[in-house]
């Protein structure tokens, strides 16, 4: 639901109200656009090997969701108003699990408080899905990395 709210106006939820955190005119990667193969996409990446990566992904996130952590004077006056209601969880696109997340200043992001159950059902299924399609961890390595390393889309219908 979150990201079938957020990919079409990734500055507007239902009724107008405006996502969170807040910068205007978004810019949020991995919309699968098949009119568009060079549209920015999403890559894996994993804590074991992006240290860093996954570290500011999670204080961005724990800072635009819960005022909390070393960002969170970043989204004192974003991000979701009142945390996150009993039973529910901080919810972010893109993915924590991606190069592409909260932490990246070149993307913005968005987080929405979602019941945990959906939450760890839909983690459970994108780990499955890196798994199953053998989708790789980011290598900075590769030679032209922004090419040669997996990318990944959402088609949400």
């Amino acid at each position: 639901m979150h990201l079938q709210r957020g990919h079409p106006a990734p500055d507007l939820h239902p009724g107008h109200q405006p996502t969170t955190p807040w910068p205007r005119d978004k810019k949020i990667p991995g919309k699968y656009d098949p009119a568009d193969q060079d549209a920015p996409g999403l890559h894996r990446i994993t804590k074991k090997l992006h240290p860093d990566e996954t570290k500011a992904n999670k204080e961005h996130k724990d800072g635009a969701c819960f005022k909390t952590g070393p960002q969170r004077d970043l989204y004192r006056d974003t991000g979701l108003p009142n945390g996150t209601n009993p039973g529910e969880q901080c919810d972010e696109y893109p993915f924590a699990s991606t190069l592409e997340g909260a932490g990246n200043a070149s993307w913005d992001f968005s987080v929405k408080s979602v019941p945990a159950k959906d939450n760890r059902v839909a983690g459970g299924m994108l780990r499955e899905y890196y798994i199953d399609d053998r989708m790789l961890a980011w290598d900075e390595g590769l030679d032209r990395p922004s090419e040669t390393n997996d990318r990944f889309h959402m088609k949400i219908d």
